[in-house]
C-alpha cells in the first residue's frame, strides 16, 4: 500500500489534515511523535532551537515499514515525512502559510522567537518544498494561510480523486 505523506513548516496544519482525512477513511493516521516515544527514537536535545534530536534515519525505516506492511492507506505527517522513500508514496502534500500568519500560530504555540524565525525563514525559502523535490515525490502545495481546516480538507481530498491536478511551485510570499 502507498502512503499519503504530509509535510510543511511547523504550524502549517499538517497534523489537523492528517487526522480530518483519517476520518473521511482515506486512511489511518500514524502518529509520529508516538513513534518517537514508542521506539525510543530521542537521542537528545537541542537547546538552542528548542526541539527533541531523533534518529533520523532509525524512524524512516520504521515508517516505510509500516507502509510496506499496511493493508490500508498510511497517512504520515511530519515535518520531515517527505524523507520517507518517494516509491512508497502516492503523493507529497507539502503544506504552507503565509510567514506573517505562521508566526502568529508559532506565537499561540509558546515557540520561542528563534524557532519562530527559523521556522518562518524555512517557509520563506521553500526549504520543505526543495528537500521533497530532491527526493522526487509527486508534490501537491496546499496554501492553507487563510483556510478553515474543512477547506483545506476539500482541495486534498480534491486532489486525491483526481478532480485537481498536483502542482507546486505557484506560492511566492514576496516578503
Amino acid at each position: 500500500m502507498k502512503a499519503i505523506i504530509i509535510s510543511g513548516t511547523p504550524g502549517t496544519g499538517k497534523t489537523k489534515l492528517a487526522k480530518a482525512l483519517e476520518s473521511k477513511g482515506l486512511g489511518f493516521y500514524v502518529d509520529i511523535n508516538k513513534i518517537i516515544k514508542e521506539k525510543n527514537l530521542k537521542v537528545g536535545f537541542d537547546k538552542k532551537r528548542d526541539c527533541k534530536i531523533i534518529n533520523e534515519k532509525k524512524l524512516v525505516n520504521i515508517v516505510e515499514s509500516i507502509i510496506k506492511n499496511s493493508k490500508k492507506t498510511p497517512i504520515i505527517e511530519s515535518h520531515i515525512a517527505h524523507y520517507v522513500n518517494p516509491k512508497l508514496c502516492k503523493i507529497c502534500f507539502i503544506l504552507r502559510c503565509n510567514p506573517k500568519i505562521l508566526k502568529k500560530r508559532l506565537k499561540s504555540r509558546k515557540y520561542s522567537k528563534e524557532k519562530i524565525e527559523e521556522n518562518c525563514e524555512a517557509e520563506k525559502l521553500d526549504v520543505i518544498l526543495i528537500e521533497a523535490l530532491e527526493k522526487k515525490h509527486k508534490i501537491c502545495e496546499i496554501d492553507t494561510s487563510n483556510k478553515k481546516i474543512e477547506d483545506t480538507l476539500n482541495e486534498a481530498v480534491r486532489i486525491l480523486k483526481g478532480k485537481r491536478k498536483c502542482k507546486y511551485g505557484f506560492i511566492n510570499w514576496n516578503i
